[in-house]
């Protein structure tokens, strides 16, 4: 990632196209489809899993690479029992 924007290794030039992850513990491991990228930017729906389980971590929405959130959306910030509402006006 280079300026915010994804780029190739050791090429200025901003990507496009499908971004999948490998998750699991075990070989092989499970490749998932993650998100778009549309000019180097994060576009539409966005997701992670835990590496271990597999299990969705989050599931959100971009649009020109920035996150669009409903109102008063609860976000986890990291710490257990911890989360933060995010109000967009």
């Amino acid at each position: 990632m280079d300026n915010g924007l994804w780029t190739e290794k050791f090429n200025d030039e901003p990507i496009s196209g499908k971004v999948y992850g490998y998750f699991g513990t075990v070989e092989p491991l499970k490749k998932v489809y993650v998100g778009n990228l549309l000019n180097g930017k994060k576009e539409g729906r966005w997701k992670s899993y835990y590496h271990s389980t597999g299990k969705k971590e989050y599931d959100y929405n971009f649009k020109d690479g920035n996150l669009i959130l409903k109102k008063n959306t609860v976000m986890t910030i990291g710490l257990i029992g911890k989360s933060s509402i995010i109000q967009n006006t």
